[in-house]
């Protein structure tokens, strides 16, 4: 399962996220990997190759120790992407995901990235997406 949160501030996605994570059969980031933002948007749309896609990796994984001390297993990274017949940014995400997480369910929460919906959706069959806009001063 795989589950993406995005809204705007001060709207309660980091709530609804806390709340989906406490069945602990799924791990969330909380504005972390941001893989729509600066994997999918940065490197492009078209059609990835070997070298960019563990060019992909080494970068995020660089971004996220850098940025949150916390990176993935580079090497397994290295390995999966590797080993696939078709390398996608689909496969790319979920490999991300997974073991930076260290779960095969798991769950992204970024603010501010609603366009990046039908994208997602196209990648992933599995792939839920609740979008909250709701904002505490519009009342």
């Amino acid at each position: 399962m795989k589950i993406f949160i995005t809204g705007v501030f001060r709207s309660g996605t980091t709530l609804i996220s806390q709340m989906i994570k406490q069945s602990k059969e799924l791990s969330m980031t909380y504005d972390t990997v941001n893989f729509m933002r600066f994997g999918w948007q940065r490197y492009g749309q078209d059609k990835i190759t070997l070298q960019s896609a563990l060019k992909l990796g080494k970068d995020f994984n660089d971004r996220l120790k850098n940025r949150f001390k916390q990176g993935f297993d580079l090497n397994q990274y290295q390995k999966e992407i590797e080993n696939l017949k078709h390398i996608s940014y689909a496969n790319i995400y979920d490999i991300i995901m997974r073991l930076y997480l260290k779960n095969d369910n798991w769950g992204e929460k970024t603010l501010l990235e609603w366009r990046s919906a039908p994208n997602l959706l196209e990648m992933f069959d599995d792939m839920h997406i609740i979008p909250n806009c709701f904002h505490q001063y519009r009342i």
